[in-house]
């Protein structure tokens, strides 16, 4: 019993020669037209089936792309900027779905934070940082005496500064 187009390696010789025939019948049976024949085919109700199919197939292979991508930078992220990714998906997704379907790893705790960022920030908004600065620079240093001029009392003791 002959395989089913679908079974057959799409590089391979068989199917080569399928396609080849098929153009060939499409090219005779539309006078040269290929297109304005496909497009009267797939405007019928058996066309809009079929080109519903595909357009799913394709759009659903882009899609696991994109959450691939963004998975990979979700798992190779610091800690803090998880969420930042995680974001990108929150609003689309369930955790559930990420997790069955594209096999992330995310808790629910993460994943309330990530919807936390989405609607506080925006998807994808890059973290602030918290805590004080490492370094402290000059500028800092200059604001910090000019505070303290206007708010404090003259000392008696000039070397304090």
């Amino acid at each position: 019993m002959p395989k089913k187009f679908s079974q057959l390696a799409r590089g391979g010789g068989h199917a080569k020669k399928i396609v080849s025939a098929l153009h060939q019948y499409l090219d005779t049976a539309s006078n040269g037209d290929i297109n304005a024949l496909l497009e009267a085919y797939l405007q019928t109700r058996q066309g809009k089936r079929s080109l519903q199919k595909i357009l799913t197939k394709y759009s659903n292979e882009k899609l696991k792309q994109i959450v691939e991508c963004i998975r990979v930078q979700h798992s190779n992220a610091p800690n803090n900027q998880k969420a930042q990714w995680l974001s990108l998906l929150s609003g689309i997704f369930t955790r559930k779905e990420l997790v069955e379907n594209y096999n992330f790893q995310c808790s629910k705790n993460a994943f309330a934070t990530a919807n936390d960022h989405r609607r506080e920030r925006g998807a994808g908004a890059p973290t602030p940082k918290y805590g004080r600065p490492s370094k402290m620079t000059d500028d800092v240093k200059q604001a910090v005496k000019n505070f303290l001029y206007e708010v404090g009392y003259p000392t008696s003791d000039p070397s304090i500064f």
